[in-house]
């Protein structure tokens, strides 16, 4: 599974916006520097969940190999019969 996460272009263009936005009045420095902090906030979450998916995939790879080793103990000891 590919988990998207923000680039280079984001970040220029999250740049390029709150930029454009201070500069027609629209938002304040501070509320610039709260619309960064948020959007950094969100993006370790996303890091920090991508990092748990890789875990879980991870996980789920050893199961099925333990499932396997089962099965494959199973029909050895069955053909060893």
């Amino acid at each position: 599974m590919q988990v998207d996460t923000p680039n280079r272009a984001e970040d220029s263009k999250l740049r390029s916006i709150l930029f454009k936005a201070e500069e027609k009045k629209l938002v304040s420095k501070e509320e610039i520097g709260f619309i960064t902090a948020l959007v950094n906030r969100y993006r370790s979450d996303m890091e920090r969940k991508v990092k748990q998916l890789y875990t879980i995939q991870g996980e789920i790879a050893q199961l099925k190999n333990n499932e396997l080793m089962i099965v494959n103990m199973l029909e050895n000891v069955i053909a060893a019969a």
